[in-house]
């Protein structure tokens, strides 16, 4: 099988227009299905974090990293934080704009080996400050009903005074797709992405900014591999975050 052109998948994560022949050859393909979506959430995170002020790591954990992959030089900050949106009913896509030069290829790859590099990172924090966590509050996650059999739970754990959200899920799931997490407001009035659950377990950072008081509903949703980073409408389980 020809695979699509990578400037194209570049071109189509920030939103341009494509063709019927791609989209076809997308919904046939996992593979450039799969780098779209890997491109989109790069990209994603790029615009999200224009306005956050993240708070970098101790420099020793760079040093660590470049190290174990003999780097010449210190690598970018990682990119990271969430933006509030409106809860969706349905699908979105974003405004399609005229084709962008294909020097745009290297600048979301770029963006995208910031953000691999920026998780290495955060993971290797995240992992040295779990011994002294302290448990804050809990979540049940009820499966919705058309993911009868799904369980869930969620932890909110104080690690080193960083917030961080530990979820577990149950549900079988078909391919062609992924899971994603959501912080949801009780009045459904607007969401927090954190990040892709990567099989039945993972760790997420709650921005410092994100208020639980509103947004004290946690959501794990069912994503296309579509390069959409809206929320699907698809949602797997859902509970709220009680304190004890």
């Amino acid at each position: 099988m020809t695979h699509l052109d990578p400037d194209e998948i570049a071109l189509l994560a920030l939103g341009e227009q494509t063709s019927d022949e791609a989209e076809t050859h997308l919904r046939d393909c996992p593979e450039c299905a799969q780098q779209l979506v890997e491109l989109g959430h790069a990209a994603g995170l790029g615009r999200r974090s224009a306005s956050v002020v993240l708070e970098a790591p101790p420099a020793a954990v760079w040093e660590r990293i470049r190290d174990e992959l003999a780097l010449g030089e210190a690598p970018p900050e990682a990119p990271s934080g969430a933006i509030v949106t409106a809860l969706p009913t349905g699908r979105h896509r974003p405004p399609r704009r005229h084709r962008a030069p294909r020097r745009i290829l290297g600048a979301v790859i770029a963006a995208f080996a910031a953000l691999v590099l920026g998780v290495v990172g955060g993971a290797w924090w995240q992992s040295s400050q779990t011994d002294d966590a302290v448990v804050l509050a809990r979540a049940e996650l009820a499966a919705f009903p058309g993911w009868q059999g799904a369980s869930g739970s969620a932890e909110l754990e104080d690690a080193g005074g960083e917030r961080q959200l530990v979820v577990h899920l149950d549900a079988q799931g078909g391919t062609g797709a992924y899971r994603e997490v959501w912080l949801i407001a009780s009045d459904a009035s607007g969401l927090v992405g954190l990040g892709v659950l990567d099989g039945t377990e993972g760790r997420f950072t709650v921005p410092s900014d994100v208020d639980l008081a509103q947004y004290s509903l946690v959501d794990v949703s069912e994503e296309p591999l579509d390069g959409d980073p809206a929320h699907s409408g698809d949602s797997i389980v859902r509970g709220p975050l009680l304190e004890g």
